[in-house]
Parts: structure tokens; C-alpha cells; sequence
């Protein structure tokens, strides 16, 4: 039965073990997918921040040249006539040394740079608009195409219809003295609508903000990016997002159409998720409701203090379709084992059980003789030599243990025999005395009662007898007498009687006696 419960226990036990390794080796493969997709995430929120911290590396480039250029003549700075001139070429250098840069430029207060603002009011070809202040803005269009024009909205606190700023690239910096991002940002570049991310530094002279300096890009660069992550992960059947902390899409491979609008318009979950937006935090999701799974990876911009989100959103199917596919080929080696492990455990067990029946008779005859032999010796009954003691086993052992308990128990019946012996004969000489002390009282005190009563009986014999001769004097002196004489007579008689029946009465006693004295002497030895 214990190997039957042992085999039972080993098929048992492989089986869970299988089951723990299946369900292990799916958590480690779930892992593996999640901590690749977070890696893939990174490695992308690389790229673009790569791509942003260039365009604010140029354009606090252009922010410190143009500080020097427009610093006092006393403090090395240019004159304030070929200001305007230098200003244009620093922008247009910088535009050709990156050509992922969709435009880069330069928003000046009145008259901050050269204070000759008046001197250029409708020199669009320099970048000034109606007011004469410096406002180029050069950009360059798919073909290639460089131009320059006056920058637009740059002091306007409307809103464009995503929430963003019109002129928050300006107004931003201008007001609390940092750099800025905006995106995505709707603008109008050589007369078409695009949707731009906008990095803008703060340009100081002598401690006081004077203007920024700044660089975009298209994010048709970015959409491509987005589009081609996705297409190098589980066959393009998932989705790259990259959306700002305010909540704006800024790529999406799924719907290019989306980009400037809610992250909500694509993603049914958005509203759970804008705290991740919103702090740049590195997650793992998954949407049980959906069965997808999405990876959330920071994009850090500049030192805004802000941060992009790239979201990989795939179905979890495909994330563990390998587990899911190890897991099918770990179960069907599973029952093959358990099959096999269930046959040998069945031939185990009848192995095993035809051992025991062998074993069970051996052992179990001897057991059984040696029980019937405590039996008849718990019932006082004496028996010879057990059986099976001069085995070398564990039996032999048990038959020499009660082959004692027999030696034991014949000693302590000799013994017992001994001392009851010697208790009778102590009782017989104890009792035999104690019979003749009592026969020799007995008889003594019974010898005195005799002579007692036969002296008595002597004593009353004789007043009788002279009693007998008074009465027969006094009847022959006296007639007159005779009625009295007659009944002394009478009592005399009578007396005389019970003196005979009394030494009657005497004898017997004395019979009695002798033979209660007989018989005392009989029992003694």
C-alpha cells in the first residue's frame, strides 16, 4: 500500500511539477516579452529625444551667437546695421548643417535688436511683418525648397482648437524665462498647414529678455518613425503612439489623421492613463477588456522638465503566443511522461504488492505463534521453547524476547510455589499450636467445672441420705406428723432425683470433654 500511495504521490507530483513549470516558464516568457517591448520602447523614446535635444542644442546655439550679436559695440557686440543681415545667416546656416529640421528662427521684442525696427516695417524678405520687428523665419518644404517669412501669432494667447497656445513658443519663454516646447503645433509653412514640434530658447541681453531663437521639424518625421516601429514588431499588428504630457497625439501608426488631436479620439482608455502622461513615467498595462497589452516609454525634452510618451500598444495573444505555443508542446510532453509514469507506477505497485503477499507470509506465521504462545502464557498455561528463536532476523529477535517473558514466568511460578509452601507449613504449625493452647485450656477449665460439680453433687447426696434417715426417725416417734412426713419424704425423693439426674448431667459433660480432648489430640501431631 505505501508504494501504491508513493507511486500515486510520485505521478502526483510530476504532473504538478509540470504544471509548474509550464506556468513559470509562461510567467518568464510573459516577462521576457514585456521587459523587450519596454526595451524597443526606450530605444525608440531614444531617437526622438536625440532628434528634439538637436533642435534645442541649435537653437540654444542661435540663442548665445545672437546675444553676442546684438550686445553693445563697447561689449564686442556688431553694429546694429548689419544686425538684421547676421541674424538671417546664423538661421539659414543652421537650417542647412540639419536637414531634419523643418525651419529654424528668431522672434525679437520691438526694437531689441538693433533698434531700428521702424527702418524695416514691411521687409518680408528679411522677416519683418507690418511692424518692423525682427521675425524671420526660414523654412524649408518637402522639394528642399529654403524661404524665409515673417513669423505669425507670436504674441497671440489664443488657442488653437487642440488646446495649444498660438504663441506659447514666444509667450512662454518671455514669461517665466525657460525653454520651450510645443507640439503638435499647427502652422502654416510656405502657405500649407502643417503640424510642427516647436523648441524656442530665451535670448538675454544684459540680464533682460529680448526674444528667442528656435528650430522645428515636421512631425511627418516622427509619424514615419512611429510607423516604422511598428511594422518591425509582431507584424505591424499593433500600434505605436507618441503623445505629449498634455494629453495630444504627436504620431500615430494607426491613424495619421489623429496627430494635433486628444489622445481619447484613439485610445478608449485615455483617461486612465493620463497620469502616466502627464509624469513621463516608464509602464507596463494591460487591458484585460481588450486583451492588449501596452508599453509606456518617457521621451524627457530638453530642460522643460516635460516629457513625450511612446505608447507600443499589442494584442496580448501575440505577446504570448510563444508561451502559448511552449505551453502546448511542454503539456503534450507532459501526458506522454504522465502516461508512461502512470504505467510504471501500476507495475510498481504490482510488484510491490506481490512482494508484500511473500513477505506477509513469512512474517505473518510467525507473529501468529508467538501471539498464541503470550496468550497461553497470560492464561497461566506452561509451554516449551518458542519457535523461531534462533532466527537472525527481526522474528528471531521477537521469539528470544518472549522466550524470556516464558523463563520469566516459569522462574516467578517457582518462586510463587516456594513461598506458598512455606506460608502452609508456617499456617499448620501456627494453626496446630494455637489448637493445643486451646484444647489445653479448654480442657483444664472443663476438669475444674467437674470436680466442681461432683463435689457439689457428693455434698448433696449426702444431706440427702441424711435427710432420709431424719424423716424415718420422725415418722415412727410421730403419728400426728405423718401428713408433714409424708411430704418431706416427697421433697426428699425429689431431691434425690435431681441429684441423680444431675450426676447424670455430670457425666455426660465429663464424656463430652474427654472426647473434645480426643479429638484436640487427634488434630495435634
Amino acid at each position: 500500500m505505501g508504494d501504491f500511495v508513493y507511486a500515486g504521490g510520485l505521478v502526483l507530483s510530476s504532473d504538478q511539477t509540470s504544471r509548474f513549470v509550464t506556468t513559470n516558464v509562461e510567467g518568464l516568457l510573459d516577462r521576457i516579452s514585456k521587459e523587450s517591448l519596454q526595451r524597443l520602447a526606450s530605444t525608440q523614446a531614444g531617437i526622438v529625444r536625440t532628434e528634439v535635444d538637436s533642435a534645442f542644442d541649435a537653437a540654444r546655439t542661435m540663442a548665445r551667437s545672437l546675444e553676442v550679436v546684438a550686445a553693445k559695440p563697447e561689449n564686442a557686440g556688431s553694429s546694429p546695421i548689419l544686425r538684421r543681415a547676421q541674424l538671417n545667416g546664423i538661421l539659414l546656416g543652421v537650417l542647412k548643417d540639419n536637414p531634419r529640421f523643418n525651419g529654424t528662427y528668431s522672434a525679437w521684442l520691438p526694437d531689441a535688436i538693433d533698434g531700428m525696427d521702424s527702418s524695416f516695417v514691411g521687409r518680408k524678405d528679411i522677416g519683418s511683418d507690418a511692424t518692423g520687428r525682427a521675425l524671420p523665419y526660414w523654412t524649408r518644404d518637402a522639394g528642399g525648397k529654403i524661404a524665409v517669412q515673417p513669423l505669425v501669432e507670436y504674441d497671440s494667447r489664443e488657442l488653437h482648437p487642440n488646446g495649444v497656445m498660438k504663441g506659447g513658443w514666444f509667450i512662454g519663454p518671455q514669461t517665466n524665462g525657460k525653454e520651450s516646447i510645443l507640439a503638435p503645433l499647427a502652422y502654416i509653412v510656405q502657405g500649407k498647414p502643417v503640424f510642427l514640434a516647436t523648441m524656442s530658447v530665451p535670448i538675454t541681453i544684459n540680464g533682460a529678455f529680448a526674444g528667442v531663437a528656435g528650430a522645428d521639424f515636421d512631425l511627418s518625421f516622427v509619424q514615419a518613425l512611429a510607423e516604422k516601429v511598428n511594422a518591425s514588431i509582431y507584424g505591424g499588428k499593433g500600434s505605436v503612439s507618441i503623445v505629449s504630457n498634455a494629453g495630444l497625439v504627436v504620431a500615430s501608426s494607426a491613424n495619421s489623421r489623429a496627430i494635433g488631436g486628444p489622445f481619447s479620439a484613439i485610445e478608449p482608455q485615455a483617461d486612465k492613463e493620463m497620469a502616466i502622461l502627464r509624469d513621463g513615467e516608464a509602464a507596463v498595462r494591460q487591458d484585460d477588456e481588450r486583451g492588449m497589452l501596452k508599453v509606456f516609454a518617457p521621451v524627457a525634452l530638453g530642460r522643460t522638465g516635460t516629457a513625450w510618451s511612446i505608447i507600443i500598444t499589442v494584442p496580448q495573444a501575440l505577446v504570448m503566443a510563444e508561451a502559448i505555443d511552449l505551453n502546448a508542446s511542454l503539456s503534450a510532453r507532459a501526458r506522454t511522461d504522465l502516461f508512461w509514469q502512470v504505467v510504471s507506477a501500476v507495475a510498481v505497485t504490482v510488484l510491490a504488492l506481490l512482494a508484500m503477499a511473500v513477505v506477509a507470509q513469512g512474517v505473518s506465521g510467525p507473529i501468529t505463534r508467538l501471539t498464541t504462545a503470550l496468550r497461553r502464557m497470560a492464561g497461566g498455561e506452561h509451554i516449551g521453547e518458542i519457535a523461531g528463536a534462533d532466527r537472525k532476523d527481526e522474528i528471531g529477535d521477537i521469539s528470544r524476547a518472549v522466550d524470556q517473558i516464558r523463563l520469566g514466568l516459569e522462574e516467578e511460578g517457582r518462586r510463587k510455589a516456594v513461598e506458598a509452601e512455606d506460608a502452609r507449613q508456617r499456617q499448620d504449625q501456627e494453626r496446630r499450636a494455637t489448637m493445643q493452647t486451646l484444647a489445653e485450656g479448654f480442657e483444664n477449665a472443663m476438669g475444674e467445672v467437674v470436680n466442681q460439680v461432683g463435689s457439689a453433687s457428693n455434698q448433696l447426696s449426702r444431706s440427702a441420705t441424711t435427710m432420709a434417715s431424719a424423716t424415718q426417725r420422725v415418722a415412727v416417734e410421730s403419728e400426728t406428723a405423718a401428713g408433714a412426713s409424708q411430704s418431706a419424704s416427697s421433697n426428699v425423693q425429689t431431691v434425690a432425683s435431681a441429684a441423680e439426674e444431675l450426676a447424670s448431667s455430670i457425666e455426660e459433660i465429663k464424656r463430652q470433654v474427654d472426647e473434645s480432648a480426643r479429638i484436640v489430640a487427634t488434630a495435634a501431631p
